[in-house]
């Protein structure tokens, strides 16, 4: 009995033992698959010597949640997804081939967002203890799929944190990655802020002052008010345009011509009609074409 007792403990730490060690086994080949490279990868470098990166932030419609993947050394932590770049590829294209096989992520990029993120691109960030610069993008999440890449391999997590959450988790172990986070609430409250302050001005303002222009230009295209205009006799109004304008538009010959013809219609007018005012009228448009 006392035998039988003793085998079975024996037996129970044994189990327990390799438990432990198929764990610890686990866990070493995880890490090892994440620290080997991946097929055919081959490093390129800048021309300083920094390792060329490309990194996304994959936003959700309205930009204020992003989407963080476990890291492939410490699974508890959650870091930005983000590779090497492969040679002759663009760094937008190394950022969506990136986020694809680490976070299972389709989408686009956010061209839309600000004329500080041209074409997506929020910045590049360097990194001198590790050598290497990440150009950032920002990405509009299209689609999750369910099974992706890293998921498969190593058995890669990701979440969706608030923008403020991803903050605070990335600077605990990822200060770097955090500057991505800064970067972009700087950009959004400045965006929000533009919308915010833009002023909008009132239609009914704008065609009241529209029709005060047109009607202002028209009354005084000839030097005249409307009212005066209106208040001038027939044939002293056309004698004051016709004076004004071909005065202005024509030769001194022509400005002759119509000094005489005003002055016959003064002499002319004399003799028809006794009325004083109307005389002193005519004899000083004459005298005003005699000083033209």
């Amino acid at each position: 009995m006392i035998a039988g007792s003793k085998w079975l403990l024996t037996l129970s730490a044994w189990c327990l033992f390799l438990g432990e060690f198929c764990d610890i086994f686990c866990i070493i080949r995880s890490f090892s698959n994440a620290m080997k490279p991946k097929e055919n990868q081959v490093r390129t470098y800048d021309a300083d010597g920094f390792r060329k990166r490309a990194a996304c932030l994959c936003l959700n419609s309205s930009r204020d949640k992003v989407l963080l993947v476990s890291s492939s050394r410490y699974p508890d932590r959650w870091v930005v997804p983000g590779g090497g770049l492969e040679p002759e590829e663009e760094p937008s294209q190394a950022a969506i081939r990136e986020v694809a096989e680490e976070a299972g992520v389709t989408g686009v990029l956010d061209v839309d967002l600000s004329e500080e993120t041209p074409r997506g691109y929020l910045d590049t960030f360097e990194n001198t203890e590790r050598n290497h610069r990440t150009m950032v993008y920002l990405v509009q999440v299209t689609k999750l799929l369910d099974d992706w890449e890293d998921s498969q391999k190593i058995g890669r997590k990701r979440k969706w944190f608030s923008l403020e959450e991803a903050q605070q988790s990335l600077a605990e172990h990822k200060p770097v990655q955090e500057q991505y986070i800064i970067k972009l609430l700087l950009i959004l409250n400045k965006h929000k802020n533009c919308k915010v302050s833009t002023p909008h001005a009132s239609p009914s303002a704008n065609t009241q002052a529209s029709e005060e222009d047109t009607v202002g230009s028209d009354d005084s295209r000839n030097g005249h008010s409307l009212p005066e205009l209106r208040s001038t006799t027939s044939l002293e109004g056309r004698m004051l345009q016709n004076k004004k304008h071909d005065c202005s538009s024509n030769t001194d010959s022509t400005c002759q011509s119509i000094e005489s013809h005003v002055v016959g219609a003064v002499s002319k007018h004399r003799i028809e009609s006794p009325n004083s005012q109307t005389t002193s009228r005519f004899s000083t448009l004459a005298k005003t074409c005699d000083t033209r």
